[in-house]
């Protein structure tokens, strides 16, 4: 994943979160607000690519555990 893949994904969950938590669009809420949002979003990346992280080393720890 690139650093622009990274920063889209965070920017279209932030949109998300706006719409789920506001009713309203990013775009139309203040600084303070989309400031939280946005930190919402980067803290749901790191914890859904841990989660790939995790589950690919579990794998890899199990097929090595077989051989």
């Amino acid at each position: 994943m690139t650093a622009v893949d990274m920063k889209d994904w965070i920017q279209n969950r932030a949109e998300e979160l706006a719409i789920d938590l506001t009713g309203h669009e990013f775009g139309d809420l203040g600084p303070s607000i989309q400031l939280m949002l946005y930190m919402k979003a980067e803290e749901d990346w790191v914890d859904y690519y841990s989660g790939l992280i995790d589950h690919i080393y579990e794998r890899e720890k199990e097929r090595r555990l077989r051989y």
